[in-house]
C-alpha cells in the first residue's frame, strides 16, 4: 500500500500534545507523499484510535504492535518502509541490578535497526 492512497481519507491521529514526535512524523510522512492529512479526531490512547477506526471515524497510522493486538473489525495494511520508521527506546531504572532486565536490554540491542 502507498500512503498517497489515503490522501482523501479522514485521519484519526495520536495527538501532538501527548506525543509530538509521533504526531509530527505522521504528518511529515503524508507531506512527503504530497498531501496534508485531514485530521478529524485526535486521541491520547492508541487503542482508542483503533476503536475510532472500527467505528468508521477515519483511518489511523499506528505502530504495528498496537494494531496487531487489537485488529478486531478493522483492516490493516502495512506501509512500505520508505514511509518512515517509529523510534522506540528501552527505559530502565537507574542502578537496576536485575539480570533479567539486563538480558532483555541485550536482546533489544541485538535486534536494534532490524538486525
Amino acid at each position: 500500500m502507498h500512503l498517497a492512497q489515503l490522501q482523501n481519507d479522514k485521519f484519526v491521529i495520536y495527538g501532538r500534545r501527548w506525543a509530538s514526535g509521533f504526531h509530527d512524523a505522521i504528518v511529515q510522512m503524508c507531506t512527503r507523499e504530497g498531501f496534508s492529512p485531514e485530521i478529524v479526531q485526535e486521541t491520547g490512547e492508541m487503542y482508542t484510535a483503533i476503536a475510532l477506526v472500527a467505528a468508521g471515524v477515519g483511518v489511523a497510522i499506528l505502530p504495528q504492535s498496537v494494531v496487531l493486538a487489537q485488529s478486531h473489525n478493522i483492516v490493516t495494511k502495512p506501509l512500505p518502509s520508505s514511509a518512515g520508521i517509529s523510534e522506540i527506546a528501552v527505559a530502565i531504572r537507574k542502578g537496576e541490578s536485575s539480570s533479567l532486565v539486563h538480558s532483555f536490554v541485550r536482546v533489544a540491542e541485538t535486534y536494534r535497526d532490524g538486525r
